[in-house]
């Protein structure tokens, strides 16, 4: 009974039959389990951490996966290039985010003071102020991003003009692809994802 219940125990704990039959030949085998259990618990510490980095890349790909529905399984592969990139791209929004609001709150001290002294000088100043850092944003933007095609997984710069016309969400950009010449929804990645 007591070898039945060794054994039921060391089967919980996760050991193979082989490893059972070999510690129950063991002068000692308090100390071979211990060492086992040790070896057994790295295993599983280091399992743990490829499946934590294998979850927090999932959950890095879930936001982009409903733009890249139609891509051809060939560029499937350089999905992970256009991930590390992620980082640069969340980086460029981040200034552009807060340079508008920065702006904004410039434009509206300017409005108040106008409206309190009645010296429109500010507000327009501001205005120009705005219109000159809106082209600079614009420009700051269109020089770090790139985007991918969701027909052909071509991954490009559009023109300027095209940039700036086009219309867009927080994460594509309708463009007409030089590669394929088809106008899709194109996927914004990072400018640092591919030479040009």
């Amino acid at each position: 009974m007591k070898l039945f219940l060794a054994f039921a125990l060391l089967k919980v704990l996760g050991f193979r039959l082989a490893d059972i039959r070999e510690i129950l030949s063991q002068e000692n085998p308090g100390e071979f389990i211990q060492d086992r259990l040790d070896k057994q618990l790295q295993e599983f510490k280091t399992e743990i951490d490829a499946a934590k980095e294998s979850v927090e890349t999932i959950k890095a790909l879930q936001p982009y996966l409903s733009h890249l529905n139609d891509l051809p399984i060939t560029s499937i592969g350089e999905m992970g290039d256009i991930m590390q990139n992620k980082k640069d791209l969340r980086n460029t929004r981040t200034v552009l985010f807060a340079s508008g609001i920065a702006m904004d709150i410039v434009e509206l001290a300017a409005f108040v003071v106008s409206l309190r002294t009645g010296q429109w000088g500010w507000f327009i100043a501001a205005i120009v102020i705005a219109v000159i850092g809106a082209t600079w944003l614009v420009n700051f933007m269109y020089h770090r991003v790139a985007y991918v095609c969701p027909n052909c997984g071509f991954i490009f710069r559009p023109t300027k003009k095209a940039f700036f016309f086009s219309a867009h969400t927080f994460a594509t950009r309708k463009l007409k692809c030089p590669n394929c010449h088809e106008t899709n929804s194109c996927l914004e990645i990072s400018a640092n994802a591919k030479e040009y």
